[in-house]
């Protein structure tokens, strides 16, 4: 059984054992390797996922790293999940300044509570912009290698259709390693393009609402109507 908290997936053993030695896909659909075992916490829940890469190669990763769907387990590249962990972290801090500085113009918050409480949340925007410098980065790496492999894909495939034009390769393979590297050129395309809408989003991130000056809270309790009344007034 799949359960939830917050937003923290918890997996269990009994939901992953048919995926050990199957084909563990990236988001794009390509396979990356073959699911070999798992590691568990100390609540029981999955923790760890272990793979056996093309290469032979063995690699563990953490279970935030994948999604599990019915009949397959996908493998979530680190620029997806960071990406989607930080939006979801600005987003949450953005509202919460927001509210703070609706309930302080009310009169809600004493103006000691508001400047700490704006500190802290200020400190958590300074460190998701510090992590968005390092994903940018990290994105524009990514990108860079995308470039190069559409770039040897392409002229790779130039030279496979010379190939069959002059007759070097039959219709029958030409056909069946067409299909193929349409499907590695779809691939690299949609990662790519999800790469620059992943870097478009983290260097368009609101700014955060405006401190409230105290002044202007303290002038605003002051423009209230005064009124006096006489004793002997009826």
């Amino acid at each position: 059984m799949l359960s939830s908290e917050g937003e923290k997936l918890f997996v269990e053993p009994d939901d992953i054992n048919k995926f050990i030695g199957k084909t563990v896909v990236d988001t794009y659909g390509r396979a990356i390797g073959r699911m070999v075992g798992f590691l568990t916490n100390n609540k029981q829940y999955v923790s760890t996922i272990a793979l056996e890469m093309g290469n032979n190669e063995f690699l563990q990763y953490p279970i935030s790293r994948f999604s599990i769907r019915e009949k397959s387990i996908i493998f979530d590249y680190s620029w997806i999940v960071e990406s989607n962990a930080l939006n979801t972290a600005y987003s949450i801090t953005f509202g919460k300044i927001s509210a703070l500085n609706k309930l302080y113009k009310g009169g809600e918050v004493p103006a000691e509570v508001y400047d700490e409480m704006r500190k802290q949340q200020e400190q958590l925007i300074n460190d998701i912009s510090e992590r968005c410098l390092t994903l940018n980065d990290m994105l524009k790496e990514k990108l860079t290698k995308l470039n190069t492999q559409l770039k040897e894909l392409k002229v790779f495939l130039i030279g496979f259709q010379i190939g069959h034009m002059t007759g070097e390769i039959d219709d029958k393979y030409f056909e069946m390693s067409f299909g193929y590297i349409q499907k590695m050129l779809t691939g690299i395309l949609l990662e790519k393009k999800d790469v620059n809408k992943a870097t478009k989003k983290i260097s368009n991130m609101p700014s955060i609402p405006r401190k409230i000056d105290k002044q202007s809270i303290s002038r605003k309790k002051t423009t209230r109507p005064i009124v006096l009344r006489l004793e002997n007034e009826s």
